[in-house]
């Protein structure tokens, strides 16, 4: 694993597979500017190319509305190939439903439990992107 980077509202990585590991802080609230923020390091760290994300939001409070608009947009979904959200509670499984109902993100977005499960659904995904 390389370093990680912490912004205001996260611990972010690149994990081997070019997956980048986004471990949001417990019990906050990330605006607009803070997301941004966020997909500005995921950028740098990746050099610019499309990667996998697997967002931690275990412990996670919430983000507004323009901040959830703002992930399902083109802006930072240009340089993703898929997302892979990892969850610990009902609600927090629930609440990550609403966003993929609500805002449909353009690129495949799915609930997980385990690290391992999310790392294993998008190592799917990285096979298609090589053939």
């Amino acid at each position: 694993m390389s370093e990680t980077i912490e912004t205001s509202t996260a611990h972010i990585s690149l994990l081997e597979g070019n997956i980048v590991k986004m471990k949001f802080k417990a019990e906050i609230e990330a605006s607009i500017e803070n997301i941004k923020q966020n997909h500005e390091v995921a950028k740098k760290i990746t050099n610019g190319k499309k990667h996998f994300v697997i967002l931690d939001v275990r412990g996670f409070a919430t983000g507004s509305e323009k901040a959830r608009s703002f992930c399902a947009s083109k802006s930072p979904m240009q340089y993703r190939i898929a997302v892979a959200a990892l969850v610990n509670s009902l609600a927090e499984r629930l609440r990550c439903m609403a966003y993929i109902q609500h805002n449909k993100p353009i690129v495949p977005t799915c609930v997980f439990s385990t690290e391992q499960e999310a790392i294993d659904w998008l190592k799917g995904f990285s096979k298609n992107e090589e053939n």
